[in-house]
C-alpha cells in the first residue's frame, strides 16, 4: 500500500497522486498529464499518449497488449490506428475506449475525436471537444471529495475493492470477495452495491460475479479531506500490532533504511520511488491470487 490512489489493478491499494498543489498536472484515469491532454488533436494522438503514459506505470504495457484486450485479431492494428495508417471506425473506437478503461468524460472526449476524423472537422464537434477538454482539466483541479472519502472512511472498502482482482479477469463471486477482504458477506454486498451506484464496479447478472472497472482509481483531494491519512494510520496500527509475527514470517517483509540525501532532491526521489512501487505492484499482481498483500511506504526527510 502506498501513495497515490486505487489501488490496484486488482489485489492491492496505493495512493499514486503526489500531494501537490491544484495547479500541478495530475494524472487522470488515462494517466495523461494536463500537458499531454492539451496536445491531443486526434483520436490517434490520444491513443499514442495513453499508451505511453501507461507504459510509465507498467513497463510491459504496449499496443499489442491493448489490441489483445480490445479483441482485435491483429496485434499491430492498434498501433496502425495510433500512427494513422488505418482509420478508426465506430466499432474500433468503442473497443479501444473500453480496453483503455477510460472514465466517462475521457471516453466521450476520445469518441468525439474519432468522430471528428469522419466528419472532416465539423465546427460543432470541434467546439464540443474543447468543452470536454476544459471539463476534464477542471474536474482534475476540483475533485469531488465526498466520493473519495468513502473509500477511506469505511475501513473495509479498500480491501473489498482490491479483492475484486484484475479488471481483465472474469470477476469474483461475493463469497470469495468476503473471504479475501475478511468481511461478512452482508458487509461486502452493501459496499459493492454502493460502489455499483458510483460506476466503480459492475456485476454480471448471469454469473453473479463482481468486477472492478478501474485499474487505478485515482483518489484526488486527499490532502484536503484527510481521509487517506486516517486510513494510512489505521494500516500502520494494524501492522504494529502484528509486527513480531510479521518479522518472523517468511512471506512478510519489514524494511527500514536511513541514508543521506540532498534536501532539494527529495521531490525527484519521491517521484522515482512512486514509479518503482507502482511498477512493482502492477507486475506482482496475480489475477489468480488467493490473498491480499499490503504495501506501506513512507519517504521523509528528517
Amino acid at each position: 500500500m502506498f501513495p497515490t490512489a486505487r489501488y490496484g489493478s486488482g489485489r492491492y491499494w496505493r495512493q499514486l497522486i503526489p500531494m501537490a498543489s491544484p495547479s500541478k498536472s495530475r494524472p487522470g484515469p488515462s494517466f495523461l498529464s494536463d500537458e499531454e491532454l492539451n496536445r491531443v488533436r486526434s483520436a490517434g494522438d490520444f491513443l499514442t499518449a495513453a499508451v505511453q503514459a501507461r507504459r510509465r506505470i507498467h513497463s510491459s504495457f504496449g499496443y499489442a497488449q491493448l489490441a489483445r484486450k480490445a479483441g482485435f485479431s491483429s496485434r499491430g492494428y492498434v498501433r496502425d490506428l495510433a500512427l494513422g495508417t488505418k482509420k478508426f471506425t465506430p466499432a474500433s473506437l468503442k473497443k479501444v475506449s473500453l480496453a483503455l478503461n477510460l472514465d466517462p468524460l475521457e471516453r466521450e472526449f476520445f469518441l468525439c475525436l474519432g468522430a471528428l476524423q469522419r466528419t472532416e472537422g465539423s465546427s460543432e464537434l470541434v467546439a464540443k471537444i474543447e468543452k470536454l477538454r476544459t471539463r476534464i482539466l477542471g474536474e482534475r483541479r476540483s475533485p469531488s471529495i465526498r466520493q473519495n472519502e468513502s473509500f477511506f472512511r469505511t475501513p473495509s472498502w479498500p480491501y473489498i475493492y482490491a479483492a475484486l482482482g484484475s479488471i481483465t479477469g472474469e470477476g469474483v463471486v461475493l463469497a470469495e470477495v468476503a473471504r479475501l477482504a475478511r468481511c461478512s458477506v452482508k458487509e461486502c454486498d452493501l459496499a459493492l452495491r454502493d460502489m455499483l451506484s458510483r460506476a466503480l464496479v459492475e456485476r454480471n447478472s448471469v454469473t453473479g460475479r463482481w468486477r472492478a472497472l478501474n485499474p487505478h482509481l485515482l483518489i484526488q483531494g486527499i490532502k484536503e479531506a484527510g481521509a487517506f491519512t486516517e486510513f494510512y494510520r489505521a494500516s500502520l496500527l494494524m501492522l504494529s500490532a502484528r509486527i513480531d509475527e510479521a518479522m518472523a514470517r517468511e512471506d512478510s517483509l519489514i524494511h527500514g533504511s536511513v541514508f543521506s540525501v540532498r534536501r532539494d532532491r527529495m521531490p525527484a526521489l519521491k517521484r522515482e520511488l512512486q514509479v518503482l512501487l507502482t511498477r512493482y505492484a502492477d507486475e506482482s499482481e496475480d489475477s489468480e491470487g488467493d490473498a491480499l498483500a499490503t504495501l506501506l511506504c513512507a519517504l521523509t526527510p528528517r
